[in-house]
């Protein structure tokens, strides 16, 4: 091997083209939005949601809701804890019904443990999902709840 002379041996190669296009697409996109529609949207699928946690867990205290109760102070995220079985698993079992989330401590360890739990949960909304999606998550959580409780 032989090494150029600096600065030329420091060159960073290829920059990130595709990634590039890929954000300029997204920016022109997000900036296309009707903020006001999407944020009312989205606050029509996260009280969905919320609503359809609640049905599902029918007063029995299997389903813990971290975070405000309502849509007040809370993002489209929903985090939540199945009481006796691991995020990972309901995870799992959600994506046999074509629901993608994300289970586990999401790099907050202290906090999950503070609140006495392995992990949570996580639905992530956005402008692109609809009533379907949330759903093929409740109809997959019941499941979830049926095959990991008792």
């Amino acid at each position: 091997t032989t090494y150029a002379e600096p600065p030329h041996r420091f060159e960073a190669g290829t920059p990130p083209i595709a990634q590039a296009v890929g954000l300029a697409a997204a920016a022109d996109w997000i900036s296309k939005l009707d903020h006001e529609a999407a944020h009312s949207h989205l606050s029509d699928l996260t009280e969905r949601l919320l609503d359809g946690l609640g049905t599902l867990d029918r007063g029995r205290d299997r389903i813990r809701v971290i975070g405000p109760a309502g849509l007040q102070a809370r993002l489209p995220i929903v985090s939540f804890a199945v009481q006796g079985a691991h995020p990972h698993d309901v995870c799992q079992i959600l994506d046999r019904h074509g629901v993608a989330l994300r289970g586990g401590h999401h790099c907050a360890q202290p906090l999950m443990d503070a609140l006495g739990i392995s992990g949570t949960t996580r639905a992530s909304l956005a402008c692109y999902n609809d009533v379907g999606d949330i759903d093929a998550l409740l109809t997959g959580l019941d499941d979830a709840l049926h095959r990991l409780t008792r």
